[in-house]
């Protein structure tokens, strides 16, 4: 609480941990004002902590999770798994630190015409879409920095001024009819292609490294034999 302020004493003030400021005299719901403000900040700085430490540790075993974020937007990605398309938006937000705002179907009508430096629009269900709204939803994401996730490859929509993911496309492995974790799933991969692919090949599907795909063989205990002549 002060008298009078200035650039040099406001620059000090924070230095020493103020959060903010109130000139005297003043009227007490005006200091309460500041005080309930201060606190509901504090209050979403905390959930936006927690929630993205919750969903850093939902998709850390995403093969998505290693890729390299610097490409510009927009971006068309496909895999056959939704959740690696969730996983990318994701990490591609937190890259560039901005926000993302999930797009349904029924949002594509009201989609802003101008450009949010601050938000990235993020639309999954490309491959579900008719060819002309598929057409509609790719000239309008030319204009907003835009993430499209197919679950199918697109042949005949050509996708111009996109730069193309495709995350594990060349990838086989065993259909078991269960319902598998990702590390299960990944496991899996591994295990199915590690004598019919190379190494670096398996890590360029998966999206990783090669030293992360050793990790990952060395943490879930996978042993690579060599084949005897």
């Amino acid at each position: 609480m002060v008298t009078y302020i200035n650039n040099d004493f406001l620059v000090k003030a924070i230095e020493y941990g103020a959060n903010d400021y109130i000139l005297k005299p003043f009227i007490m719901e005006s200091l309460i004002k500041k005080i309930t403000t201060f606190q509901r900040i504090q209050d979403l700085e905390d959930r936006e902590k927690r929630y993205l430490k919750f969903m850093n540790r939902v998709f850390e075993s995403d093969p998505t999770a290693e890729l390299k974020y610097e490409l510009d937007l927009p971006v068309f990605i496909i895999s056959k798994v939704e959740r690696f398309l969730d996983s990318f938006a994701f990490f591609y937000a937190k890259h560039r630190n901005k926000m993302v705002e999930f797009i349904s179907t029924k949002d594509l009508k009201t989609l802003p015409q101008n450009h949010n430096t601050a938000v990235i629009y993020y639309f999954r269900n490309f491959s579900t879409l008719l060819p002309k709204d598929k057409e509609d939803l790719l000239n309008i994401g030319k204009k907003l920095d835009m993430i499209i996730g197919s679950t199918e490859a697109e042949k005949e929509i050509k996708i111009d001024h996109y730069k193309i993911i495709n995350v594990m496309s060349n990838i086989k492995f065993i259909d078991t009819g269960e319902i598998l974790s990702v590390p299960e799933y990944i496991k899996q991969i591994i295990i199915y292609n590690q004598y019919k692919m190379p190494d670096t090949e398996i890590s360029k599907n998966l999206g990783i490294s090669r030293k992360s795909l050793w990790e990952k063989r060395r943490k879930m205990d996978i042993q690579k034999k060599r084949k005897t002549p």
